[in-house]
């Protein structure tokens, strides 16, 4: 097909997800001044709407069976440490796309990344370990041929 300028404002649009319905799309965005979480038709001509409220949004995400949008906001200064998602309830009518204002998830906070199960009805989140207060890693392990070492560890047997 043919390509053809999408973005035009200077502000950067990051983490971009399409909706399930390919309609719509969520992304961050320091328009305002602040990182917020904002939604716009696709294709098409239409205005941003932020959905997000406290301007330190980021990554946003659709979830695939409900009308969801999930997002994470860092709790306090430090933006690499915990952050909690927020749950933005959402209608679309027609060509209107409908927010609700953004609630906490009642299961606490989370580090990094979190991912939205198919079923909508579960996250994987990244946690601290008890008694841990900075996210911090003491050691990586790399693995080489893990197919090889998987299969001296647990054999299986063929039929």
């Amino acid at each position: 097909g043919e390509s053809r300028d999408f973005q035009s404002t200077r502000s950067a649009l990051i983490n971009c997800r399409f909706s399930p319905d390919g309609r719509w799309l969520a992304f961050r965005s320091d328009i305002s001044g602040q990182a917020q979480i904002y939604i716009r038709p696709f294709p098409g001509e239409g205005g941003m709407k932020q959905v997000s409220i406290d301007g330190k949004a980021k990554h946003p995400e659709w979830s695939q069976s409900t009308s969801e949008l999930l997002y994470g906001s860092p709790v306090g200064a430090d933006d690499q440490g915990e952050h909690q998602i927020f749950i933005v309830k959402y209608s679309v009518e027609g060509e209107s796309f409908t927010a609700e204002r953004p609630v906490p998830w009642k299961g606490g906070t989370y580090i990094d990344e979190y991912n939205i199960h198919p079923d909508g009805k579960r996250l994987l989140v990244k946690k601290l370990a008890e008694g841990e207060e900075k996210h911090r890693y003491d050691r990586v392990v790399l693995f080489e041929n893990f197919s090889n070492y998987l299969q001296e560890k647990v054999p299986t047997s063929t039929f």
